[in-house]
């Protein structure tokens, strides 16, 4: 290598060194451009919220980053845009908005505007009466402050008066009612409800059966009646028609009740005639009825009568409802008939016709007969029953048709009245003679003249056989 070379090589090495060098010492990089933020509304609100009509309120906003601020209704620019107040007056209630914007996006916020003090108002919304029943009319009332215009609803609709007023109709079933007052102000609502009570069944608080005593009103359980409505609860303050079917003593009420708060309806009756039964029909309108039994405790024999509260037509059910379950149920052994025997406890018997021939007493089956046995208290308006001597019973009944020995053991007299319907077992016959001072111990009792002789087990009896209707039945000595 020449040392020109050298030279030539040199200078190229420090000129490639100086322009490495040149890159290494020049100036930064430049930054990017900074982001610009959204619009943000940092504050807007209004001073009072509240205001009469024609007052003002002044409105202020904070906002940062926005290019422009725009208040709605009425695209107001605002400026300053960063902050600022302004006084609006509004003539109805109103709700304000801004929106900022920037080249990125916007932001907004609202707030309303209120004049309470000048809202309409209901004050009052009411039915009177507000619970009634099916048919009865109602009176519904209003009142309201501030209003133009009042709407109720379900078919009533505009009313002419808003201040006050009131309507009268019948609604046909529960239902709730809702009036809305309208003005520019603001509106208001209110509801109020109607119960109707359908009656549906007519009750006797006490079941159907009643006991009395004769010459008194003396009733027993008391008698009580109502009438129940579609939800099963007694209605108060409706009337009960009341009629006496059969009877002759005093009803009272005689024709209508009302009943009380607790939807229960009081009767008396007194058994001041001759009957001693009675049939009292409870209605309401054509919607039910009910029928109330009443007997005395009279003994009334021959057509039409009774003993021990049961007619001579009545049914074993009337037995049952009267006096209870029979301590036992007997088996004539020949005739179809069956014994309800409570002489061990009420010292009566009741005959009943054994019309299925099962040998048992169903509840429809008819009452032929009674027989009172030793110990019974019960008499006929005469004063005659168990204890009664010869003497004394034809004193009232005149002679009888008929007086035999009935053998069965101990040997008693029969004595017999058909027309009466009477048959009496007396207690002692001394060497065939009628000791007239002896006493009835047992008494059987029909309706003589239409009581059915029952059929009889035998069998191929002849049509004549004749049924001696009292001195077949069985007696019951003890």
């Amino acid at each position: 290598m020449t040392a020109t070379d050298f030279i030539y090589r040199a200078s190229i090495s420090a000129v490639f060194l100086a322009v490495v060098l040149s890159g290494c010492g020049g100036d930064k990089p430049t930054d990017p451009p900074p982001v610009e933020p959204l619009p943000e509304i940092e504050l807007f609100s209004g001073n009072p919220l509240d205001i009469a009509p024609a007052d003002s309120t002044i409105l202020t906003w904070k906002v940062s980053s926005a290019d422009s601020v725009i208040l709605f209704p009425g695209g107001i620019s605002l400026t300053p845009t960063d902050s600022g107040q302004l006084m609006v007056k509004p003539v109805v209630p109103r709700t304000y908005q801004i929106i900022a914007y920037n080249k990125k996006g916007q932001d907004s916020a609202n707030i309303s505007i209120t004049m309470l003090s000048a809202v309409s108002s209901i004050t009052e919304f009411t039915f009177l009466p507000d619970t009634i029943v099916q048919s009865d009319s109602t009176i519904l009332s209003w009142k309201s402050n501030q209003a133009d215009s009042l709407i109720i609803d379900n078919g009533i609709g505009k009313v002419n008066n808003t201040d006050s007023g009131q309507v009268k109709f019948v609604p046909s079933n529960s239902q709730t009612y809702e009036a809305i007052t309208f003005s520019i102000y603001g509106n208001d609502t209110a509801q109020t409800s109607i119960a109707v009570r359908i009656p549906s069944e007519m009750m006797s608080i006490n079941g159907t059966s009643f006991k009395g005593i004769m010459g008194t009103s003396q009733i027993t359980p008391q008698l009580l009646v109502g009438i129940d409505d579609q939800n099963n609860t007694l209605i108060n303050d409706i009337w009960i028609y009341l009629e006496l079917l059969t009877g002759d003593g005093i009803l009272s009420p005689a024709d209508s009740v009302l009943t009380k708060q607790n939807g229960q309806a009081d009767l008396s009756y007194e058994f001041n005639g001759i009957l001693g039964n009675a049939l009292i029909k409870a209605r309401y309108k054509s919607v039910d009825t009910i029928d109330l039994v009443l007997r005395s405790d009279m003994l009334n024999p021959g057509v039409g009568g009774q003993a021990q509260y049961i007619l001579f037509t009545d049914s074993f059910s009337h037995v049952i409802s009267f006096n209870g379950a029979p301590n036992s149920v007997d088996i004539d052994p020949t005739f179809w008939i069956t014994y309800a025997n409570y002489e061990f406890t009420k010292n009566v018997v009741f005959v009943i016709n054994d019309a299925n021939q099962d040998e048992s007493a169903q509840e429809n089956e008819e009452v032929l007969a009674v027989i009172l046995t030793s110990g019974y208290t019960g008499k006929t308006k005469d004063s005659i029953g168990i204890g009664s001597t010869l003497n004394a019973i034809k004193a009232v009944y005149g002679l009888p048709d008929t007086i035999y020995l009935d053998t069965v053991q101990p040997p008693a007299l029969g004595v017999v009245y058909r027309s009466e319907g009477l048959l009496f077992f007396i207690d002692t016959v001394t060497s065939g003679t009628v000791d007239t001072n002896t006493a009835a111990f047992e008494i059987h009792m029909d309706d003589f003249i239409s009581t059915p002789a029952p059929a009889v087990k035998r069998v191929n009896q002849t049509a004549s056989f004749e049924y001696n209707r009292r001195s077949d039945y069985r007696r019951y000595r003890k």
